[in-house]
């Protein structure tokens, strides 16, 4: 993390959720991945995958839109697949020192 004028600096928020996505891949945990770029997406999928033998779905959505997490939301469901954890990452996290 740097630091600015003695403040902390944003964590990008896609860069924290691809760390927890693999820490959480590490300990053989499956995913849904959700983000609003396909190709992100897929490329961490695919790594997951590859890297920690689970199996890692995506799902292209800008969750912020109503009619989007309404449709998440079932998505799930429709594919037979149980959701145990959902954990959502603001645009940008500030880390603390």
């Amino acid at each position: 993390m740097e630091r600015k004028n003695g403040r902390s600096s944003p964590v990008p928020a896609p860069e924290s959720a691809k760390a927890l996505a693999e820490e959480i891949a590490a300990g053989g945990t499956h995913l849904i991945l959700t983000a609003r770029r396909r190709d992100r997406l897929e490329e961490l999928a695919t790594r997951l995958r590859s890297k920690f033998r689970i199996q890692a779905e995506i799902f292209e959505a800008d969750l912020s839109k109503p009619t989007a997490r309404k449709k998440f939301s079932t998505s799930p469901r429709k594919r037979e697949i149980a959701v145990d954890l959902l954990i959502k990452t603001p645009a940008s996290v500030n880390s603390a020192n």
